[in-house]
């Protein structure tokens, strides 16, 4: 819990390097991240157009086996159309 809600706080604040660097250490330590945490990295990557780490991100997400969702969609497409691709 407390990793998510540094990353949901990072994220809000646009600093994802921040977050993907927590994202890293809970995985470290083996913490799994779920679709919602990812979704929150995406959301951050798409305010802040951030394209090429929030495709990262989707790419890491669908490694781990965790599924997308709508939101999980909504966010690469927003992503997409805040940074003019």
């Amino acid at each position: 819990m407390t990793f998510s809600t540094m990353i949901k706080g990072y994220c809000k604040y646009q600093r994802i390097p921040n977050a993907l660097s927590t994202l890293g250490s809970m995985k470290d330590i083996g913490i799994k991240a779920d679709e919602v945490l990812y979704n929150s990295i995406l959301d951050g990557c798409s305010k802040s157009s951030q394209i090429a780490s929030a495709f990262d991100i989707y790419g890491e997400m669908m490694k781990e086996g965790v599924l997308p969702s709508t939101i999980t969609y909504n966010s690469l497409i927003d992503c997409c159309v805040r940074s003019n691709n």
